[in-house]
C-alpha cells in the first residue's frame, strides 16, 4: 500500500489488485463519510459509501463498474474522500 495523501484527520490510500481497487482510510472521529468516483469530464460515476462511519480504519473495494453495474473503460478517474469537514482526492488509472 502506498500512501496517496495524508491529512491530520484522514489517511487514504488505494491499491490495485486483480480486478479490484482497494481503498483503505482512517476516520479520526465518528462522522459522515462519503467516497465518490469521478471521470475526467467531472461526472460522478459511482458513490462507494455515503453515511456515518465510526472512528477508526475502514476498507472498501471497487470492481471498476459504474453505479449501474456496467464496466468502465480504461482511463483516469478521481476518487474523493470527504469526512469530518476534510477532503482528499486521488487519481486512479484503470488499465484493461
Amino acid at each position: 500500500v502506498r500512501p496517496i495523501q495524508q491529512l491530520s484527520t484522514t489517511a487514504f490510500s488505494a491499491l490495485s489488485r486483480n480486478s479490484f481497487i482497494t481503498f483503505r482510510y482512517t476516520v479520526a472521529q465518528d462522522s459522515r463519510t462519503k467516497i465518490a468516483l469521478w471521470n475526467c469530464a467531472g461526472q460522478c460515476i459511482r458513490i462507494l459509501y455515503d453515511g456515518t462511519q465510526s472512528k477508526g480504519s475502514h476498507v472498501l473495494y471497487w470492481e471498476g463498474k459504474y453505479q449501474s453495474g456496467q464496466l468502465l473503460g480504461a482511463g483516469v478517474y478521481l476518487a474523493r474522500l470527504e469526512s469530518g469537514g476534510k477532503s482528499i482526492s486521488a487519481k486512479i488509472l484503470l488499465a484493461k
